[in-house]
């Protein structure tokens, strides 16, 4: 066989194959094919992810959306519309809010609550423990009856509160009635009581010894007595009723040695402390927001207190530093007062009482009694370091009430500047304020540019009220904002204003 002969051959050869190879790629795609409609037909009837969720994480969903927040007991009806609406979205979605009784645990006795919802709603809600809230706006005869259907489940109630109970007849007799029965397991109590002004006044302590694990307590416009009584806390808020004295020996009712949170408001006056009288061994956080705290700041003792929560109420500020250092493991502190008579030399004794203070929270107004330099007496070329410097461990910053006094964080750029000088590390600072303090959003911009080169800054929800305005003629709506640094638009909210 010649060579041409040979190439022919193996073309030949060749090109069998190529039509073998063909041929199984034609029926390949032809399968491909086939199993791609099938595919297609599989996701038509296959229902959506949102319904193919396991029924444990579906059920976590649904308790996060029907959350209410404390205090808030409109929210109830907001809550029973959206367990109606989500029950309305399938049959699915349906079955697992009917048969979860962990979404029917939140009670709540309101004016507008009618008997048979309730019953429904404890038959639904089945065995698991109860956050039961009452509120009461109307006629007292019919949160009574409310009352006396919820009775019998008073053994599995976890937390109890009680708000808005105007009505100092209607309070007293809500809690008479409580006070019959039996809460073995309810851990968390909280009511808010008005002060009558006639002397009559409704009682909780009878209710609270009925409840042997209570573990957190809060009463509003509370009135001392001496016969006031709690088992072992781990949380005790009280807010003193205005103008009236508490017993002498009060302070030996507060069950001291199992706290870990402690809050105590109002205008206290009339008891009798000594130094060093009261040991709270386990106390981590503590809140005080009392007239002349110097007594009560004397007689304390606590080791592992970390959070201090300070607020003024018309209080001297030597309170601090007239007592021997005691609050050495403080870490976070809170300076929640705004009073513009304080002066730095009181400024340096605070800073002093809380030398390991890592985590600072101050008003924009009080800025400059923290960060400003010093004059001393006696000596008018001389100054001194400002009082912040005592907290060498000093890492986050967060101004309570930004924006609201732009002039006084003149002192805090100064000691940024003088910091980023030395090269020590960038102090982490946040930026807050409440919904209702409406911040000038170029003022806001032009404060936040001139700290983004001097600390790690963060923003947390500014409410802004600028100079924004909403136009509309013709076409769609024009919304004109004003000049805002580009990166700092995602970590801004605006609020609607009248």
């Amino acid at each position: 066989m010649d060579e041409l002969e040979w190439a022919r051959t193996e073309l030949s050869q060749l090109e069998i194959i190529e039509r073998t190879h063909l041929g199984q790629l034609l029926a390949a795609r032809k399968v491909i094919q086939a199993q791609r409609i099938r595919i297609e037909e599989i996701i038509k009837r296959r229902q959506p992810a949102i319904y193919r969720l396991p029924i444990e994480l579906l059920t976590r969903i649904f308790g996060f959306a029907l959350v209410r927040e404390e205090g808030k007991q409109k929210q109830f009806d907001v809550i029973r519309t959206r367990r109606r609406n989500l029950a309305g979205v399938s049959r699915l979605w349906r079955d697992v809010i009917l048969t979860t009784p962990d979404l029917w645990s939140d009670i709540g006795l309101t004016p507008l609550r009618d008997q048979t919802p309730l019953l429904l709603q404890l038959r639904r809600s089945q065995g698991v423990p109860l956050d039961v809230t009452i509120t009461d706006e109307a006629e007292y005869l019919h949160i009574e009856q409310l009352l006396r259907d919820l009775l019998p489940t008073t053994d599995r109630w976890r937390s109890l509160h009680i708000y808005n109970v105007v009505d100092i007849p209607n309070l007293t007799a809500i809690i008479y009635t409580l006070s019959e029965a039996l809460f073995p397991s309810l851990v968390n109590f909280y009511v808010d009581m008005q002060h009558p002004g006639n002397g009559e006044y409704p009682d909780p302590h009878h209710f609270v010894r009925r409840t042997p694990v209570l573990k957190h307590l809060k009463l509003g416009n509370f009135i001392a007595t001496e016969d006031f009584w709690t088992g072992p806390l781990e949380t005790l808020e009280l807010t003193f009723a205005d103008g009236l004295n508490i017993p002498r020996s009060f302070h030996r009712l507060i069950p001291a040695q199992s706290l870990t949170t402690l809050s105590l408001i109002g205008y206290v006056k009339g008891w009798e402390l000594r130094r060093s009288s009261i040991v709270f061994p386990l106390l981590q956080k503590l809140t005080l927001d009392i007239r002349h705290p110097q007594q009560f700041l004397g007689a304390i003792s606590a080791p592992k207190l970390q959070h201090f929560h300070y607020m003024d109420y018309k209080s001297v500020w030597d309170a601090f530093g007239m007592y021997e250092p005691k609050f050495d493991n403080v870490h976070h502190l809170t300076f929640d007062a705004v009073s513009r008579s304080v002066s730095c030399l009181d400024g340096v004794a605070f800073c002093q009482a809380f030398p390991n203070t890592n985590h600072a929270a101050l008003h924009s107004s009080s800025l400059r009694f923290f960060f400003q330099s010093i004059r001393l007496p006696g000596n008018s070329g001389v100054w001194s370091q400002p009082p912040v410097d005592n907290w060498a461990s000093l890492e986050r910053l967060t101004i309570l009430d930004s924006g609201t006094d732009i002039e006084g964080f003149a002192p805090l750029m100064q000691w940024l500047e003088k910091r980023k000088a030395f090269r020590l590390p960038k102090l982490h600072i946040k930026l807050t304020a409440g919904p209702s303090s409406l911040l000038d959003a170029a003022e806001v911009s032009v404060l936040c540019r001139k700290l983004q080169d001097l600390c790690v800054l963060e923003l947390d929800c500014l409410p802004l009220s600028p100079g924004a305005h909403l136009t509309w003629s013709t076409g769609p709506p024009y919304l004109t904002l004003p000049a805002i640094e580009p990166d700092l638009v995602n970590d801004i909210f605006w609020v609607r204003t009248k």
